[in-house]
């Protein structure tokens, strides 16, 4: 995957060929998407910092799209934007709090109004796991702390099965789905706190025997995050023993 310093590059130099002093702009979000030959491309939104009227994205290795476009005010909004590229394969790989503070504004003010729900879930998904939260975003400047806290409209669905319990010891998660409409209604799953994937999934007829799997099954990492303690103090006393 090419430096992010180097996409930065290669964007101002986009952004310079097309008489736009990038000094003067603001990086707000950066997107990636893997191509179909396995390449990894970039969009870009820059805002100028005087003037937050003039928004261009530039883009890098996007098949099939404008390498730069000038974006109107009146045209642009999150949900045609950035909601629909996310359901379109794009991930998130930069966004300033400034960004996150007028998106959690917007979803606020229009929560059921937008067409790209799955995307909408896709970003939140990213806040959730990236420790985005309104707390984070407060630490921006005092007018962020009055930033409201949509994180209650963040349902996690995995397989059709939305997330109701999970549990963290360490790098591993343990995850407790519900779904209404299937003959094994609940299901669990090893995944991690950032949700890089979900692994190992077990089914359950019924509430009683899904709280018994899940409990069974936090107790399994629990007990695999002390004997990783365990292990690491024991070393670090044999290493402070043979420094002596």
């Amino acid at each position: 995957m090419v430096d992010i310093i180097d996409v930065i590059y290669q964007c101002n130099d986009i952004l310079k060929e097309n008489n736009v002093i990038s000094i003067k702009c603001d990086i707000e979000e950066i997107l990636s998407k893997r191509n179909d030959d396995g390449t990894v491309g970039y969009q870009i939104l820059a805002i100028d910092k005087e003037d937050d009227s003039n928004m261009y994205a530039v883009r890098i290795d996007i098949p099939r799209r404008q390498k730069f476009q000038e974006l109107a005010e009146w045209d642009y909004n999150i949900d045609d934007y950035l909601f629909a590229d996310l359901e379109e394969g794009f991930n998130i790989v930069y966004m300033s709090l400034l960004q996150h503070y007028g998106i959690w504004t917007m979803i606020d003010e229009n929560i059921n109004e937008f067409d790209h729900s799955e995307g909408l879930n896709k970003y939140l998904h990213y806040c959730k796991t990236h420790n985005i939260s309104r707390d984070t975003i407060a630490l921006r400047d005092h007018i962020a702390m009055n930033v409201p806290d949509i994180m209650n409209s963040y349902k996690e669905v995995v397989s059709h099965y939305t997330i109701i319990n999970e549990i963290t010891f360490g790098d591993k998660t343990i995850v407790l789905g519900y779904n209404k409409d299937s003959t094994s209604k609940y299901a669990t799953w090893l995944t991690s706190p950032t949700r890089e994937n979900y692994n190992l999934a077990k089914y359950y007829p019924d509430e009683y025997s899904a709280l018994q799997g899940f409990k069974s099954r936090s107790h399994k990492i629990l007990d695999d995050y002390l004997y990783k303690l365990n292990n690491n103090e024991w070393s670090l006393k044999k290493k402070e023993k043979y420094e002596r």
